[in-house]
């Protein structure tokens, strides 16, 4: 890994690690299981979508900070997001009230909650309107409830 890399990477841990309100917390985590369960609401909030529809996001040229874990993302959004996030179905706005996964900068790569975009050094964050812009251009419809019985199945004891 390059000075350049390692520089890099050192000042996205720092930045990261802010969001704790006690930063070496984060980083004894990271140092051990490369995850740290930190607040949400101090530096960012998130945007959790399903997988699919994340990467619909994305590849409309959605950028910044991106968690991914199974078949969930997390957007990184400016603090306070959820106090002006406008519902959608299938998307949930994360704020002061709950915690989040967040892998140590070199973890880019599944399998396990990894970034699927790593933040920049200086913390940019996703810009929330074009993400709900293109979240609400993505929407997947859910598929219909299975009827309340079937032909063939269960019968009956009469």
């Amino acid at each position: 890994m390059s000075a350049t890399t390692t520089e890099r990477l050192a000042r996205i841990t720092h930045w990261l690690a802010a969001a704790d309100p006690d930063p070496e917390h984060a980083h004894r985590w990271w140092s051990a299981q490369h995850l740290a369960l930190l607040p949400v609401g101090r530096m960012w909030d998130a945007v959790k979508v399903d997988a699919t529809r994340g990467e619909h996001a994305l590849a409309q040229g959605i950028t910044g900070p991106v968690i991914a874990d199974q078949d969930t993302l997390y957007f990184l959004v400016p603090p306070g997001t959820v106090d002006r996030w406008e519902p959608l179905d299938g998307v949930e706005a994360l704020g002061t009230t709950c915690y989040l996964t967040v892998p140590s900068p070199g973890r880019t790569m599944p399998p396990g909650v990894h970034w699927r975009v790593l933040p920049d050094p200086h913390g940019t964050l996703v810009r929330p309107v074009p993400l709900s812009e293109a979240l609400t251009r993505t929407h997947v419809p859910e598929l219909p409830a299975p009827p309340a019985h079937r032909r063939g199945g269960a019968r009956d004891a009469r």
